[in-house]
């Protein structure tokens, strides 16, 4: 079969073996999305691929009764467990009929006339049960962020081609539906705007810590054994090889970040970028900003040694 006659999906992926996660992934965001019908993705199940095969992560790795055990062992205080997983109330019990009731209302009758209406009923009889799963709601916890979206893909094929664990990463649900939502907005519209395929490059750098009972900053992470670490960093690298256009976007994986230095920024943010989405600005959806591409930055030193290519000389998308 030739090579045609297969369609791309994940052109590369480099995976870090001793910390089980992906370290970026390659692929291409087509200007034939634009003639896509709107319609909502269904979501398949995660599938481990041959990277986790051998590895205890599943459904369950990305719950939030999971992760505040996790937490628990990491950070060794309850306290700290409920600030950054909080839960609210159980759900109530759920009021269900009871088999006598069911069996009464099987043997009510009702007889009708041209004339009159008769109807006998039975007064129902209710008894509380306990639900199957009285798990208490949760507003924000970690879930697979997609390095490769399915939103990125045109046929349901495609899509589902991006649900393997080695295509995600642990990122907060309040940011992978805020900001780094947006941001995969934004690449669409920009290739669909350019009328040109884009090179996109999706990975996480460093790993966020939180302080523990001690003060003492811990590495938060997933597997027991310490892996899957949650990144401090998402960013999405664009290059548009036909202008010579390129751009770098950076989210914060902190919905409790507080000031940001210029320590804390991997390049230097660009202004345009910064007022054309004013919403960028909010951490608990994940301070974002972008950046031209300069092989200099920090940034570039990090992702140039993870084999990433470079191209000093494009114009930035915003100016």
């Amino acid at each position: 079969m030739r090579n045609e006659a297969f369609l791309p999906t994940i052109e590369r992926i480099c995976f870090n073996q001793l910390e089980n996660r992906p370290s970026w992934a390659k692929s291409t965001v087509t200007t034939a999305l634009r003639s896509r019908r709107a319609s909502s993705i269904r979501k398949p199940l995660y599938r481990k691929g041959e990277f986790y095969e051998n590895v205890d992560i599943g459904p369950k790795t990305f719950s939030i009764e999971e992760q505040r055990m996790r937490f628990k062992a990491l950070l060794k205080k309850q306290e700290l467990v409920d600030k950054y997983l909080p839960v609210g109330p159980k759900k109530p019990a759920l009021r269900k009929k009871s088999k006598k009731y069911a069996r009464q209302a099987a043997e009510t009758t009702s007889t009708t006339t041209s004339t009159t209406t008769s109807t006998t009923t039975m007064s129902p009889t209710f008894t509380t049960v306990k639900p199957a799963a009285a798990a208490a709601t949760a507003s924000n916890w970690l879930v697979e962020g997609q390095l490769v979206p399915a939103s990125d893909m045109y046929y349901k094929s495609q899509q589902n081609s991006t649900y393997f664990y080695m295509n995600a990463l642990p990122v907060w649900k309040s940011i992978e539906e805020g900001n780094w939502k947006l941001v995969e907005e934004i690449v669409r519209s920009t290739a669909g705007q350019l009328a040109v395929n884009l090179d996109a490059w999706t990975g996480g750098l460093d790993n966020l810590r939180y302080p523990d009972a001690d003060g003492k900053e811990v590495e938060l992470s997933l597997l027991s054994d310490g892996s899957l670490s949650v990144p401090r960093y998402l960013y999405k690298y664009l290059h548009d090889p036909v202008h010579n256009y390129g751009l770098v976007f950076v989210t914060m994986n902190d919905p409790y970040l507080g000031t940001m230095t210029a320590d804390d920024h991997l390049c230097t943010p660009l202004d345009a970028c910064q007022a054309k989405y004013p919403q960028f600005k909010d951490a608990t959806k994940g301070y974002t900003y972008c950046c031209a591409i300069d092989s200099s930055s920090d940034f570039a030193l990090v992702v140039a040694d993870l084999g990433v290519p470079a191209f000093p000389s494009s114009r930035p998308f915003f100016s």
